[in-house]
């Protein structure tokens, strides 16, 4: 177990030496002090919030999407026509579960299940504004059937259309950050270098 923690610390420290740890060199004109670090760690930051959209966009359109597509395609388009998730061979899928029950998550607003309704959290006096509503469901997914109402049913079609997003798009994301992200690091201390030459040229 010592092993496997110290080749992952070596593997950290090399990507904090190598990629936060940024001495940007000293110039005549302008003094960066830390700054360079912490700019270094902002690049990073960034690079990763981008493929960690990227990852949450890959399962939301392509694994959860697929239940989506799975409803039109049987063409549950009402309460007759809905089904259970152990009809839609989604009977064990936990995450999905979480965001039917969610009213809030990208699922739920385009899918509805038999029995359906909104109940108040407070309740309303005259004159007073609506009050809010439950913001989760207690869902009996046993025997809940669910369907997409015909005016969401274009926007589900072209908010989870399965082309485009696959694993292969993910990973060119990820490549393409990491080396954005890297050539970036490595290219800002030649462009201050530029300015304090230009600056020291202009006087």
């Amino acid at each position: 177990m010592a092993e496997i923690y110290n080749f992952f610390g070596d593997i950290w420290d090399y990507l904090r030496e190598t990629y936060w740890e940024v001495d940007f060199g000293s110039y005549r004109n302008f003094s960066l002090g830390g700054y360079g670090t912490s700019l270094a760690q902002i690049i990073t930051a960034i690079m990763l919030g981008c493929i960690l959209a990227s990852a949450v966009m890959l399962y939301e359109r392509r694994y959860l999407g697929g239940f989506i597509r799975k409803l039109l395609e049987v063409e549950a388009g009402n309460e007759e026509s809905a089904k259970t998730l152990e009809e839609l061979g989604y009977a064990k899928n936990g995450v999905l579960k979480m965001s039917l029950r969610s009213r809030d998550s990208a699922v739920r607003k385009l899918v509805r299940y038999t029995g359906e309704v909104y109940e108040d959290v407070f309740p309303i006096g005259e004159g007073e504004k609506p009050a809010r509503q439950k913001m989760r469901d207690d869902i009996d997914f046993e025997a809940a059937r669910f369907y997409i109402p015909a005016n969401l049913r274009n926007r589900a079609e072209v908010r989870y259309e399965a082309k485009g997003t696959n694993l292969r798009s993910f990973l060119l994301t990820v490549v393409v950050c990491l080396v954005s992200g890297a050539l970036i690091i490595r290219i800002l201390p030649v462009f201050f270098r530029l300015i304090d030459n230009v600056m020291t040229w202009l006087g």
